[in-house]
Formats: C-alpha cells, sequence, structure tokens
C-alpha cells in the first residue's frame, strides 16, 4: 500500500518542474494506478489525490495573487517615479519550493521507510 502512496507523491514531485504539473502528474499516476490496484487501495490513493489537488490548488491561487499584488505595486510605484522594494518577490518561490518539492519528498521518505500513511495536506478551501 505503501508503495503506490510513495509512487503518487513523487508524482507530485516530478510535476513540480512543469507548469501545473502538481496538479496533472497525481492525477495521470492516479488514472494509471485504479486499473491495477485493489478497491481499498484506490480509495485510499483518492483520498491522498484529493488532498493533493486542493492544497496544490489554493497554493498556485496565492502565489497568483501574490504576484497581481506585487506587479500592481511595481507599476504604480514606477509611475510614481519611488523606488520599490522588490526583495519580497521571492517569498512565493521559496514557498514554492518548500510545499512543491522539498515536503513531497519528505513525505515520499517517511512511507518510503515504513511509516503508516495519515493525511499530509491540510486544506482551507475544498475544491474536490
Amino acid at each position: 500500500m505503501n508503495t503506490s502512496l510513495v509512487k503518487l507523491y513523487v508524482s507530485v514531485l516530478i510535476g513540480a518542474f512543469f507548469p501545473l504539473g502538481t496538479v496533472i502528474a497525481p492525477f495521470l499516476y492516479y488514472s494509471l494506478a485504479k486499473t491495477n490496484g485493489a478497491d481499498e487501495q484506490v480509495a485510499e490513493l483518492r483520498k491522498h489525490l484529493k488532498d493533493i489537488v486542493n492544497f496544490q490548488i489554493q497554493l498556485y491561487l496565492f502565489v497568483f495573487i501574490y504576484m497581481v499584488v506585487f506587479w500592481y505595486l511595481q507599476i504604480s510605484s514606477y509611475n510614481e517615479r519611488q523606488h520599490f522594494d522588490a526583495g519580497w518577490m521571492y517569498v512565493p518561490v521559496v514557498l514554492y519550493v518548500i510545499f512543491a518539492i522539498l515536503y513531497p519528498l519528505f513525505i515520499a521518505v517517511h512511507l518510503k521507510i515504513g511509516k503508516p500513511g495519515k493525511r499530509y495536506y491540510y486544506s482551507l478551501v475544498r475544491f474536490f
């Protein structure tokens, strides 16, 4: 059971290197795994898939809103000929690296060493 969950979280890790890959790659793995797996295994994968996709969509929305606000501040400070500090620009990049690369890697290693699967991603808003 843990091997299919490990592969699901590795698909999130692999998808982090493609646009919207952290949402699309787990769906692709799930569609391949549900044809070969038992019913209880597919139900567990579906639960984890929903958690992953909900969290990743929220992460994309946060980064999008952050970037809109950032570029609004950039443009408005340019028109007023004031200097805008761009140091906060790296906040969404750091968050993306943590939540799309490092965290799925941590979960995959955690599951690979034999720890039981639990809910790893929590969402404020449930899309699925």
